[in-house]
């Protein structure tokens, strides 16, 4: 929400120098792509490349790695606090 605050300060702030087609349009709703459509006819390449075995795996390792080295952080943290 902080965010919205923001564009509607940013509006306000801006309105005289905005066309009235900016200052005044309202904000439109973001909506899924439709499911049909989306997965109709073959995957493009760079999907099947991301979504291969290889890639996935190494998202897996970074992820488990990325955890352990939060989780080092952590505890070297509260070891010094104590």
């Amino acid at each position: 929400m902080r965010v919205l605050r923001e564009k509607h300060l940013l509006r306000e702030t801006m309105k005289a120098d905005l066309p009235p087609s900016i200052a005044q349009r309202t904000q439109a709703a973001l909506s899924r792509p439709d499911r049909s459509g989306f997965l109709q006819g073959a995957m493009p390449d760079y999907v099947n490349q991301l979504m291969g075995r290889e890639s996935l795996a190494s998202m897996v390792t970074s992820t488990r790695q990325g955890r352990a080295a939060v989780a080092k952080r952590q505890r070297s943290a509260r070891e010094r606090r104590t």
